[in-house]
C-alpha cells in the first residue's frame, strides 16, 4: 500500500476511532439511523403541506452544497490550518513533513476522507429517507431516491472543492482576489441571466441524468480541486507578525469586565479565518437561500416572500458561527483561572450577539433590497432572523458547549438538536416558500412565535454555562 492510501485508510480509521471513544460505538453508528428518521419526517411533512418534489429537492441540493462550502472552509481557512485542526488527529494532518508526501496529496486525501466519511454519515441516509415518503405520498419521491445517492455526494464534492478553489486563490495576493471576484460574478451573472448552469451542475444528474450533466459535473469537480490542491499544496513561510496589546482596549470599548468577551473576538480575529468566517458564514446561506428562492419561483410558479425565506435560513448562521468563536476555546486552559465554564459559555454566547447578529442583519437587508419587499415582510424578516439566531446560538451552548463541532454527531444529542431546529422552522419556511399572500391572522402567528423562540433561546442559553459547569466538575467531560 503506498504512503498517501495508507494515510487516507488511518485518516478514516482516526475518525471511527475519535467518536467512538467520545460517544460509545452504539450511539456514534446509529448517527446515520437518526439523520434517515429525521429526512423522512421533514419529507413526509413537506409532502403533506403540499410542496412540490422538485422544490424540496432543489432546496436539499442547495443545503448539501452549502454544507460541502462550510466544510471546505472550516478545514482548509488557511495555509496552516491542516495542522492545527481537529486536536488529536493533528499528526496524521501533518504528516506531509515527515513522510514522502506532497502537501497536495495531503490535501486530497484530507478532503477525500470527509467525502467518503459524510457520504456514509449523512448523503446515503439522505437519499434512502425519501423512500418511506414516496411511499406513503407520491413516486416522485420514491424515484429520486437513487438518483440522490449518486447527485448529493457530487453537490457536496462540489461545494468541497470550491472552497478549496477559492482559498487557494485569495491567499495568492491582489490578482488571486480579483480572479475570485470576476469568477463569482460570472456565475452570478449566468444565473442571472438564465443561462441553464444547473443542467451541468451535480443537481442535473438528478433532475435531467445526462452525458452534459455528466461531464459538467466531472469538470467542475476536477477544476476546482485541481486549483485547490495546487494552492494549497504551496508551503509558503509566512513571516512573523507582533501585534499590539489589544485585549484591554477592546474589554474597556465594549463593557467587558473579566475579558472573556474580548478574548473571545480576538482569538476569533487572530485566527486563520480571521472575522471573515462569520461573514463566509453568512454568504453561504445567502447564496443558498437566494437560490432556493428563484428556484421556487420557476418550479413552483409562487413568488416566495423575501423577509418570511431570508429571515429563518439566515438566523442558521447562528450555529456556524458559535462554532468559529468556540473553535479556539480550550476548557481546561480557562480552568486555570477563578472561572468558571459557565462564565466562558455566557461569553461565546455574547460575542456570538456582537459579531452574528450585525452580519445577518446586513446579509438580510442585501436579499431584501435585491429581491424587494414590503415593510411587513421586512419586519417580520428582521424578527424572525434575530428570534431563530437567538434560539440556534442558545440551543446549540446548552446541548453542545465549547465543542458543538464534536458533541453534535453524538447521535442522541444529534436527535435532540434536529428536532429542536426542524419542528419550528418547518412551518416557518412553507409560510414564507408556499404560501402566495399570507393573512394577518398568520403573520401575527410567525411574529409570536419569532418572539418565543428568541425568548427559548435566551433560557437555554442561560442554563447552557451551569449545565456544562456540572458537567466538567463531575468528570463527564474533559
Amino acid at each position: 500500500m503506498t504512503a498517501d492510501r495508507a494515510l487516507f485508510a488511518a485518516m478514516l480509521r482516526e475518525e471511527w476511532r475519535l467518536h467512538v471513544r467520545l460517544f460509545g460505538g452504539w450511539r456514534f453508528a446509529a448517527f446515520p439511523i437518526v439523520v434517515a428518521a429525521l429526512t423522512a419526517s421533514a419529507v413526509a411533512a413537506l409532502a403533506w403541506a403540499g410542496v412540490e418534489v422538485a422544490v424540496a429537492i432543489a432546496g436539499l441540493h442547495a443545503l448539501v452544497f452549502a454544507f460541502g462550502l462550510q466544510t471546505g472552509s472550516m478545514g482548509l481557512v488557511a495555509q496552516d490550518a491542516l495542522e492545527r485542526m481537529l486536536g488529536e488527529i493533528s499528526l496524521l494532518v501533518s504528516t506531509w513533513h515527515h513522510l514522502p508526501l506532497s502537501r497536495s496529496r495531503m490535501v486530497a486525501a484530507f478532503l477525500i476522507r470527509d467525502l467518503v466519511y459524510y457520504s456514509g454519515l449523512i448523503f446515503l441516509p439522505l437519499a434512502v429517507a425519501f423512500v418511506p415518503a414516496g411511499l406513503l405520498y407520491d413516486d416522485a419521491l420514491l424515484a429520486a431516491a437513487p438518483k440522490l445517492v449518486v447527485s448529493l455526494p457530487a453537490t457536496f464534492a462540489l461545494g468541497l472543492a470550491t472552497t478549496t478553489a477559492l482559498i487557494a486563490l485569495v491567499q495568492r495576493g491582489v490578482s488571486g482576489k480579483v480572479l475570485v471576484i470576476g469568477l463569482l460574478a460570472g456565475v452570478g451573472a449566468a444565473i442571472w441571466s438564465g443561462l441553464p448552469v444547473a443542467e451541468v451542475s451535480p443537481y442535473g444528474l438528478y433532475a435531467d441524468p445526462s452525458l452534459l450533466a455528466l461531464g459538467g459535473t466531472v469538470v467542475g469537480i476536477a477544476i476546482t480541486a485541481t486549483v485547490g490542491f495546487t494552492g494549497l499544496g504551496r508551503s509558503d513561510p509566512r513571516p512573523a507578525r507582533t501585534r499590539e496589546a489589544a485585549l484591554g482596549a477592546l474589554a474597556d470599548r465594549i463593557g467587558d469586565d473579566r475579558g472573556l468577551v474580548a478574548r473571545s473576538l480576538l482569538e476569533l480575529s487572530r485566527s486563520a479565518g480571521g472575522l471573515g468566517t462569520i461573514a463566509f458564514s453568512a454568504t453561504v446561506l445567502l447564496a443558498v437561500a437566494g437560490g432556493v428562492v428563484a428556484l421556487v419561483s420557476r418550479i413552483g410558479g409562487v413568488d416566495p416572500q423575501a423577509g418570511l425565506t431570508f429571515g429563518p435560513l439566515l438566523g442558521l448562521s447562528a450555529f456556524t458561527s458559535y462554532n468559529w468563536l468556540t473553535t479556539a476555546a480550550d476548557a481546561p486552559s480557562y480552568r486555570r483561572f477563578p472561572l468558571s465554564i459557565g462564565d466562558v459559555v455566557a461569553a461565546k454566547r455574547r460575542a456570538l450577539a456582537l459579531v452574528g447578529l450585525p452580519v445577518g442583519i446586513v446579509a438580510l437587508s442585501v436579499a431584501l433590497v435585491w429581491l424587494g419587499t414590503t415593510p411587513i415582510d421586512a419586519l417580520l424578516g428582521g424578527l424572525l432572523f434575530a428570534g431563530i439566531h437567538v434560539y440556534i446560538g442558545g440551543l446549540t451552548a446548552y446541548l453542545a458547549g465549547l465543542q458543538p463541532n464534536e458533541f453534535l454527531f453524538d447521535t442522541v444529542l444529534f436527535a435532540a438538536f434536529g428536532l429542536a431546529v426542524l419542528v419550528p422552522l418547518a412551518p416557518l419556511l412553507i409560510v414564507g416558500l408556499v404560501v402566495p399572500s399570507p393573512s394577518a391572522g398568520l403573520l401575527a402567528g410567525v411574529a409570536v412565535t419569532a418572539v418565543v423562540l428568541g425568548a427559548v433561546g435566551t433560557v437555554l442559553g442561560r442554563r447552557a454555562g451551569p449545565r456544562w459547569e456540572a458537567q466538567y466538575r463531575s468528570g463527564a467531560v474533559s
